[in-house]
């Protein structure tokens, strides 16, 4: 009984009805068409696209300071990596106070 209801189950198979469906297609197209709203943008004006430079100078060679003087005190920094690998030693530290 099991064989012949799985024989009966495999003979099913979908049918398309194709007549009905290029109908269908021709009264209503294949292409949907979409419309929608256009995106609100708020365009800027010739005076808001321009950049300010006031200042920027100045704010530059601020930075271009701070990075000097970082790079300048950093020698804390340096001193503990020479220990470290062993390059610095205790006599070579006194020498240079």
């Amino acid at each position: 009984k099991m064989q012949s209801a799985g024989k009966r189950h495999k003979k099913r198979h979908i049918k398309w009805d194709e007549e009905t469906i290029q109908e269908h297609d021709k009264e209503r197209g294949t292409r949907m068409k979409i419309e929608e709203p256009k995106t609100p943008y708020a365009y800027m004006s010739d005076e808001e696209q321009e950049v300010p430079t006031e200042g920027l100078e100045e704010k530059l060679k601020k930075e271009e300071f701070k990075q000097k003087r970082s790079q300048h005190y950093n020698e804390f920094q340096v001193m503990k990596r020479m220990r470290e690998q062993g390059k610095l030693d205790e006599e070579t530290i006194q020498e240079h106070d």
